[in-house]
């Protein structure tokens, strides 16, 4: 969470509650990345979001990721 907080120069509690922050699906796509947790647990971490929104975002993420590689 610090490290997203330095990159994104926010707190964490600024851009989770922030709708087409770059931090959101960057913090999201780390707690499922780095630290292994389910889609479930990062919703309830993330403020309570459906698993399925976390799996959006994090899959929108990548998509975007990788477009932007290519680049």
């Amino acid at each position: 969470m610090e490290i997203v907080e330095d990159i994104c120069n926010e707190r964490y509690t600024d851009f989770m509650a922030g709708h087409g922050h770059s931090g959101k699906p960057l913090m999201l796509w780390a707690a499922r990345q780095y630290c292994r947790m389910t889609l479930r647990e990062i919703g309830e971490l993330a403020g309570g979001m459906d698993y399925n929104a976390v799996s959006m975002v994090i899959g929108r993420f990548e998509k975007r990721a990788k477009k932007e590689g290519k680049n």
